[in-house]
């Protein structure tokens, strides 16, 4: 998931607090079905929200900044999206690990994924970690930061640029389609090579962004619609409907983002409302610190119970750590 929450400095690039509106959404349903929430059962499509809009504004960024004359752009790229994530990254992983212990399980094949990127990876072979699972988005994200970088660098053209990456989009969302449902639904869900797509859209979105749509309210109502009725029904049915589903709210999110970038209008109101803007500027937090605490509720309360509390820990531990860790390490843009 995306922890570019903040309204860059860049004027190039500017702040849109629906993107934070719909990322607040996208969490809370994701910590709503490791609730075991009976209306949320999609609720880990919410993932997919966040790696459209992930592709969206990291795209954006990379364009923005890396440029084909100047290599140390590219590196310094890196390192600001390494500072953007590892702190709290890390800080979680540590955090958890005398629950790690306490349950029994083995402290490096929980910690060492997670904290360097790679969980993805493990989780899509041989499914570790267990307690820090969730952190396999991570490692989608910092791998796919990567390579976008790389395009910005080796393909500034945007025209091209954007060829580049719908065909990795085609391509990745065909062999998840294929993969997941012919073969191991597990490695369609968790691999960077089967599950990235929705990186690739949101580039796509960012490269060569549309200045016009007919009826845009319209759109985002039907979008948004689409996305609710994913995250409280696509039950896991089979595996082609999973990889099915994935691909739905991938372009439901994509609508979602256009419409509000040629300006919805009061439609689009609940997503700017302060206390919504708050939640999704702190969901990467909550998105890191929810799951540990999810497994541990949901073992000994009801699942509303778990989930209500949950967000409480969450909430509490990500503004505590939004404000002592993740501001300190912040990057300033000129």
């Amino acid at each position: 998931m995306s922890a570019d929450t903040q309204a860059p400095k860049n004027p190039s690039l500017i702040y849109i607090p629906e993107l934070d509106g719909l990322r607040a959404i996208a969490a809370l349903a994701v910590v709503a079905f490791h609730c075991q929430i009976p209306g949320a059962l999609g609720g880990f499509l919410g993932v997919d929200v966040f790696f459209v809009l992930s592709g969206y504004l990291t795209t954006s960024l990379a364009f923005a900044s890396v440029s084909r004359s100047s290599p140390a752009s590219f590196v310094r790229f890196t390192l600001r999206r390494l500072r953007r994530l590892w702190p709290l990254l890390i800080t979680v992983c540590f955090a958890f690990i005398p629950m790690i212990l306490w349950r029994g399980l083995p402290i490096l094949p929980e910690i060492l994924p997670g904290s360097l990127f790679y969980a993805n990876i493990t989780t899509a072979s041989h499914g570790h970690p267990v307690l820090l699972v969730h952190a396999w988005t991570l490692g989608t994200e910092m791998q796919f930061y990567l390579l976008i970088a790389a395009l910005a660098f080796f393909v500034p053209n945007r025209k091209t640029a954007a060829m580049v990456a719908a065909v990795f989009f085609l391509t990745v969302t065909g062999y998840r389609i294929y993969v997941g449902s012919q073969v191991d639904w597990a490695f369609g869900f968790y691999s960077p090579f089967t599950h990235s797509s929705g990186l690739f859209l949101g580039a796509i979105i960012a490269i060569n962004p549309l200045k016009k749509i007919a009826k845009p309210d319209q759109l985002f109502l039907i979008a948004i619609s689409i996305l609710l009725i994913a995250f409280s029904g696509a039950e896991f049915v089979t595996e082609l409907t999973l990889m099915l589903w994935i691909s739905l709210v991938e372009i439901a999110t994509a609508a979602v983002i256009i419409s509000i970038l040629v300006g919805v209008g009061a439609v689009a109101k609940p997503l700017r409302l302060p206390v919504v803007r708050r939640l999704g500027v702190l969901s990467y937090g909550i998105y890191l610190w929810h799951y540990p605490i999810t497994v541990a509720l949901r073992e000994n309360y009801s699942a509303g119970t778990a989930f209500l509390m949950t967000v409480a820990a969450s909430v509490l531990l990500s503004a505590l750590s939004h404000k002592f860790i993740e501001t300190r390490f912040q990057v300033k843009r000129a």
